[in-house]
Parts: structure tokens; C-alpha cells; sequence
């Protein structure tokens, strides 16, 4: 029993709805509209004019398949599945096997032939993707003072080369080099990080397939330098989605004084293996000499569009993870770079 007198909202406790003070818990479904829902008609079924989440239901393209709709992806575009009739579309995906012209199809599924259909579903072979001129921009960070402080801005760039798709959309992707970039540490007040790449190779997946993270990892035994192999583990994660791009680059790096701000100059250590990725990449120094920060850092890259592979400015932004033992005055440090067009 309710008893308001004594300041009692609802009785008897229940979790979710009601506490232990009888005081009342909002939700979708209590049947009072609370901040954040449209609506709140006391359930939490859909159909009924409120969905289970207290959104409005306004019929095909909420999101909520009600009545005679077949499907109901929440838009109203055509050839992704679901019609803007709330119908399912046969054929609507390249690679499903069924050719559909109105979703701009001229072959399904991908394959040699005769006829041969490329990886869009079009007739013919398919093309090389072209250049991709990156101008840098992005930033770098390290594990001493992690990812809410930037390091500075990388300053450089590089072509990313991409051969013609295979019938599962892969194509090759090359950087050719040797190309350098700096980066003026807190301003350039701590000298420049340098680092030279030497060449990359590696894929871009145009239609997904792929999974994108990557882990890299060293044991540095809590000594200033050990010289332990560095381990790369790619392939970690759910599927990078379309425009997922990996790259393994040598690179080698270098920090130099604020007087040496060349950085094609300076004499590099030998390249180590750096992988990059549109994903989520970890740097991670076990057992790390760290007179700063963890030994770790993680960041993320987006995909590029291969339909507009060579647009400059486009979609695409590369990460990429590095260590470092005994970094001066941090000691072991994992980096980490984004690369941003």
C-alpha cells in the first residue's frame, strides 16, 4: 500500500521499478513520460502506438516491424534490404546471388564467367583503385601521458597505391617510400619525433570481411632496454566493415632536438615491423620500465569508401601503434599515431 503521506512513491520495492525506500525508479514502461521518451503507455511492448523503447511509432521506416510489413530497417531507401515499403528485397546485395537491375546489377554473383562480373556486380573486369595522396594531419600519443594529450601533429604525407579488386573485393594497397615525418613535440619546445617508412604493403577490403584489430606487444622484463622481439597480432575483432584498411610498414623513428627539425637528415635506428589499421589498434609493453604512464595505449582508425578511393579529403583514417624502450625521461612507452587526411 502506498502511503504518500509518509513520502512513499510506490510499495511494495521492486528492482528496476520501485527502491528499497519506495521510491520510484523512472523507466520506459511505468506510464509516466520521462526525460528521453516520447512516450510511455505503461508497457513495453511494441505495435500499440509506443514501441518497448518509448519511441512514437509512425509506421514503415521507424525501425519497428508492425502489421503486414516484412521488414523495417528504419529508413526509406531502396536496394539495402528492405524496401521503402517495408518489403524485403530480393537481390538487393552484390554477391547474393540473384542479379537485380533496379539496384544497378548487371551480373551476380561476382566471378570469372564466362561472363566475367567484378566485385560491384558489373560486367567485365574490374579496375585498379588508383592513388591515394594522404596529406597528414591526426595526431600522436604515448602511454606517458595517454590519448587526452596530443604529442602534436604529424606533418607529411604519403600515397597509398591500390591494385583492382578482387571478385571478394581485396585489392592490394602499397606505400611507396622511403617518405618521413615529424611531429613537434608539445610545440616543438621538447624537440621532434622523426620517423622514416621505408614501404608498406599490405590490403583494402572493399566490401568488409576482415577483422581489423590488431595487438602489438613486447616483454620488457622491467629493464631500461631489453632488445625482446616484438609481437604483432592482427586479425583480433569483428569484421572492419567496408574500406577496411591493413597495412604492415618498416618504419623506424627517432626523437631530435628542437635545433634539428629536418627530419630526412638524421641517422634512423634499423626499421621495425609498425602495422596500421582502419580498427582498433593496442600498443603494450609487458612488464614495462615505466618511469611514466602505464606501458600502454590504444586508438582507433575509420574505413576508407573505395568508390572514392582517390577523392582527396576523403574518408579513411589510418592507426598505427609503436614501441619504445626507454624512451628519454619516460622509459618504456608504447606510441601511438592516427593519421588523418
Amino acid at each position: 500500500m502506498i502511503n504518500a503521506a509518509c513520502g512513499e512513491e510506490c510499495d511494495p520495492p521492486v528492482p528496476g521499478l520501485c527502491t528499497p525506500e519506495c521510491r520510484r525508479e523512472p523507466g520506459c514502461g511505468d506510464g509516466r513520460l520521462d526525460p528521453g521518451e516520447a512516450c510511455d503507455d505503461g508497457n513495453r511492448t511494441d505495435c500499440d502506438g509506443c514501441t518497448a523503447t518509448c519511441r512514437i511509432e509512425s509506421g514503415c521506416g521507424d525501425g519497428v516491424v508492425c502489421g503486414a510489413e516484412q521488414c523495417d530497417d528504419g529508413n526509406a531507401t531502396s536496394c539495402d534490404g528492405c524496401s521503402p515499403t517495408c518489403a524485403t528485397e530480393l537481390g538487393a546485395a552484390c554477391g547474393d546471388g540473384i542479379m537485380n537491375a533496379s539496384c544497378g546489377e548487371s551480373c551476380d554473383p561476382p566471378g570469372a564467367g564466362p561472363p566475367e562480373c567484378n566485385y560491384l556486380c558489373q560486367l567485365g573486369p574490374s579496375t585498379p583503385l588508383g592513388t591515394r595522396h594522404f596529406t597528414f594531419g591526426g595526431a600522436l600519443y604515448t602511454s606517458a601521458l595517454g590519448t587526452g594529450v596530443a604529442l602534436g601533429v604529424p606533418e607529411g604525407s604519403l600515397d597509398l597505391v591500390a591494385g583492382a579488386p578482387d571478385f571478394a573485393g581485396k585489392a592490394s594497397v602499397t606505400v611507396p617510400g622511403p617518405l618521413y615525418l615529424r611531429v613537434p613535440i608539445l610545440g616543438g619546445s621538447f624537440g621532434y619525433f622523426c620517423g622514416r617508412i621505408t614501404s608498406c604493403t599490405g590490403f583494402v577490403y572493399c566490401n568488409g570481411g576482415a577483422a581489423s584489430g590488431v595487438l602489438v606487444e613486447q616483454d620488457s622484463g622491467g629493464q631500461a632496454v631489453t632488445g625482446n622481439p616484438i609481437i604483432v597480432t592482427t586479425g583480433l575483432g569483428d569484421d572492419g566493415g567496408p574500406g577496411t584498411v591493413l597495412l604492415t610498414c618498416n618504419q623506424s623513428t627517432i626523437q631530435v632536438s628542437a635545433q634539428t627539425s629536418d627530419c630526412t637528415t638524421p641517422s634512423y635506428p634499423p626499421d621495425v615491423v609498425t602495422p596500421y589499421t582502419t580498427g582498433a589498434i593496442t600498443g603494450r609493453l609487458l612488464n614495462p620500465y615505466a618511469q611514466i604512464g602505464t606501458g600502454e595505449i590504444a586508438i582507433a582508425g575509420e574505413p576508407f569508401a573505395c568508390s572514392q578511393w582517390t577523392a582527396a579529403d576523403g574518408a579513411g583514417v589510418l592507426a598505427g601503434a609503436f614501441l619504445q624502450e626507454n624512451a628519454p625521461q619516460a622509459g618504456d612507452v608504447a606510441n601511438a599515431l592516427r593519421l588523418e587526411d
